[in-house]
């Protein structure tokens, strides 16, 4: 059975960059601490997919469909949604870096 790699990125507020490979923190303490980060910095999980480049697609990224269209992806009802067809889709942006792409 193959396990999905669980990682995360998160969006920089303060410097606006995205920071890849966030840790998560594994004492109740700095559980606790991280928690509290999360409220100020948006934290993207990564899909376990990739796109038709090999990029890694995350929670927030925009990718775009062979057809053109343009979708968020994000987390919800229990799977990822915006990347049904990652094999066809290319990952041009991200929410908070190109948010100009989805109006």
């Amino acid at each position: 059975m193959n396990q999905r790699e669980i990682k995360f990125r998160v969006w920089d507020i303060e410097t606006k960059r995205m920071v890849y490979h966030f840790p998560i923190a594994k004492t109740k303490h700095s559980f606790n601490r991280y928690i509290q980060e999360l409220q100020v910095y948006p934290l993207m999980q990564f899909t376990g997919l990739k796109d038709k480049n090999g990029e890694e697609i995350y929670e927030g990224d925009i990718v775009k469909e062979d057809n053109g269209t343009l979708l968020e992806v994000w987390w919800a009802s229990g799977t990822w949604m915006g990347c049904a067809r990652y094999e066809y889709c290319e990952v041009i942006g991200n929410i908070y870096e190109n948010p100009e792409l989805l109006k």
